[in-house]
């Protein structure tokens, strides 16, 4: 792309739309309690065969905020465990 505009623009061609049947590999979202892009975290889920976990994080925990990010060392603890778990 000539400049950052023409990227993000063709960004947005990319989804998941009609792919979600191929992905067959355990998959983890998170969910932080004040993120509005996290609220659609189980809706994506639900349209997966695989097996499947949802990972909550409350603002309590400091963790609320998109990508849990003014507490990214109890996601980054959480996460890990998870991918230690089920990849075991």
């Amino acid at each position: 792309m000539p400049d950052l505009r023409g990227y993000l623009e063709s960004c947005s061609t990319y989804n998941i739309e009609g792919r979600t049947g191929d992905i067959r590999c355990p998959t983890l979202a998170t969910s932080a309690e004040g993120d509005p892009i996290a609220a659609h975290a189980r809706d994506f889920l639900d349209q997966l065969s695989c097996r499947t976990a949802l990972m909550a994080f409350t603002s309590a925990e400091g963790a609320g905020d998109h990508c849990e990010l003014m507490n990214r060392w109890l996601a980054n603890q959480r996460i890990l465990d998870w991918l230690d778990e089920s990849l075991a």
